[in-house]
C-alpha cells in the first residue's frame, strides 16, 4: 500500500451471495488504483461466503461476519469503520471496473470543489451478460426532483468522506430506496458531477434485492418525497416543485404496478398522481401510461416485439440503400 495517494475506503454489504462475491472483492482489489481499503461486511451467511472472504483476507482491511438489519446496516457499519477521506459502496453482486476508482480520484485532484462524482453503469444478467446501459446525467438537481428521477447508481459513485458528516449515514427505514435517499439528501448540500464512462455493472438476477423487493417501492419513493418536502431547510426554488414531483413520484409506482398488481391498484396510483398535480394529465409521461394500461401485459409485450422489428427492418434498408465504402 503507498501514502503518496489519499486513502480510497470501499465497503462490500453481502449475505449469501457467494457465487457473485469473489468477483466483487476482486474487481476492488484488481483497481489499478493502489491505495484503497477493502471492508466487507457479511450479515452471517449460510453459504461459502466466509470462505471466499478468508481466501483474501490478507489483502481486506477489516471484515466481519455476523446477523444484521439487511443491507442498509450493513452499509452503515462498513462506513464507520472507513478510514479513507473518499468512500464508496459496492454491493456484493456487482463489481467495479478495473479503472473506476483512478478516474475519479483523478477528477477530485482536477476539481477539489466537487464532494461527490458519479458515472455511468452496466447492467449485467446472473452471467455477466450485458444487457444494456444504465447512463447518468448532468441536469441541475432541481430536475431530478422534479422529474422523480435518479441519475446515480451507487456502483458508479465516490465520494468525500466530508459528505457523510454533512448528511450522515444511510436511512434503513428506507430499504431498497435507502441510496436513492441518501443522493437525494447529498445533492441538497454537497455538490455532485457527472464523469460520464461506466464505473461498474450492477447486476440483476432473481435473487436480487431489485428483484424480490420490487413492489417496496410502489410506497417507499411517495413516502420518502412526502418526508422529503416537509423539510423546513429546503430552498424556494426546490419547495415550488413539490406537487409536481409527488405526481412523478405517483408516476413512477404506477409504473412497477403496470406488470405486478390488479388494473384497479393500478388506476387508482395514476389517480394519485392526477390529484396530486392536476397538469400532469398534460405529459407525455402520463400518456404513456394511460396507453400501456390501456394495451394491458400482452398488448406491450406485441407493442415492443413489433418495435424491435420494425427498427430492425428500417435499419436492412438503410443498409442496402448505402452506397458501398469508398477508399
Amino acid at each position: 500500500m503507498t501514502t503518496e495517494l489519499p486513502l480510497v475506503s470501499i465497503v462490500i454489504p453481502s449475505y449469501n451471495q457467494a457465487q457473485f462475491l469473489e468477483e466483487a472483492i476482486l474487481s476492488v482489489l484488481n483497481q489499478d488504483y493502489p491505495n484503497i481499503e477493502l471492508i466487507i461486511i457479511d450479515g452471517g451467511s449460510t453459504d461459502y461466503s466466509v470462505d471466499i472472504i478468508r481466501k483474501y483476507a490478507d489483502r481486506i482491511a477489516y471484515w466481519v461476519s455476523e446477523p444484521d438489519q439487511g443491507p442498509v446496516d450493513a452499509i452503515n457499519k462498513g462506513l464507520a469503520k472507513c478510514n479513507g477521506g473518499f468512500l464508496g459502496v459496492l454491493p456484493s453482486d456487482d463489481a467495479l471496473l478495473p479503472d473506476a476508482v483512478s478516474r475519479k480520484m483523478a477528477f477530485f485532484s482536477a476539481k477539489p470543489e466537487v464532494d461527490f462524482f458519479y458515472g455511468d453503469t452496466e447492467q449485467i444478467d446472473s452471467t455477466g451478460k450485458r444487457l444494456f446501459v444504465r447512463f447518468g446525467n448532468n441536469l441541475p438537481y432541481r430536475e431530478w426532483v422534479r422529474t422523480c428521477t435518479m441519475p446515480i447508481a451507487v456502483h458508479s459513485s465516490l465520494w468525500k468522506r466530508s459528505v457523510m458528516q454533512q448528511v450522515g449515514f444511510w436511512d434503513i427505514a428506507r430499504g431498497v430506496a435507502s441510496d436513492w435517499d441518501f443522493f437525494l439528501r447529498v445533492g441538497l448540500k454537497c455538490k455532485m458531477e457527472y464523469l460520464p464512462g461506466i464505473a461498474g455493472k450492477f447486476r440483476y438476477h432473481p435473487s436480487s434485492d431489485s428483484a424480490t423487493q420490487q413492489l417496496q417501492w410502489v410506497t417507499l419513493v411517495p413516502q420518502m418525497y412526502e418526508e422529503y418536502f416537509s423539510k423546513n431547510s429546503l430552498p424556494k426554488e426546490i419547495q415550488v416543485l413539490k406537487k409536481e414531483a409527488l405526481a412523478n413520484a405517483h408516476l413512477y409506482s404506477t409504473y412497477i404496478l403496470l406488470d405486478h398488481a390488479p388494473l384497479k391498484a393500478t388506476v387508482k396510483e395514476l389517480m394519485r398522481a392526477l390529484v396530486a398535480y392536476p397538469p400532469i394529465l398534460f405529459s407525455g409521461r402520463f400518456g404513456k401510461l394511460v396507453l400501456s394500461i390501456a394495451l394491458g401485459q400482452r398488448g406491450r409485450a406485441l407493442c415492443s416485439i413489433a418495435k424491435r422489428r420494425l427498427k430492425s427492418t428500417i435499419m436492412r434498408k438503410i443498409r442496402i440503400c448505402m452506397p458501398p465504402f469508398l477508399p
